[in-house]
């Protein structure tokens, strides 16, 4: 992918946004973080904890997720980003049951 950007016309605020974007693109790059970039409103922080409406935790490991959907659990790890089921922070991948429970598979 190719970036242009002409910084002619930016405003102070626009470089501080760029930096940003920058950053993350670097760290999904170098293998820390993996995810659809999404503008800052709707991104949100990583919380492993946090829970659905029900109680259930929205995060899930692959052995948790793999029987929710019928999934081997090899499959599933080398298949998550295709499917876009879910992140990778520091070598582990977590499955977003909201994205489980919107699939029809």
């Amino acid at each position: 992918m190719i970036l242009t950007i002409d910084t002619d016309s930016l405003e102070r605020g626009d470089l501080d946004q760029i930096r940003e974007v920058l950053k993350l693109a670097l760290m999904i790059t170098e293998g820390g973080i993996q995810m659809s970039l999404l503008p800052a409103e709707q991104a949100a922080p990583f919380d492993r904890n946090e829970k659905m409406p029900g109680g259930s935790f929205r995060w899930l490991t692959i052995q948790q997720a793999a029987p929710l959907i019928g999934w081997g659990e090899a499959y599933l790890y080398k298949n998550f980003r295709k499917h876009g089921l879910g992140i990778r922070i520091n070598g582990r991948v977590y499955i977003d049951r909201k994205r489980l429970d919107a699939r029809s598979f």
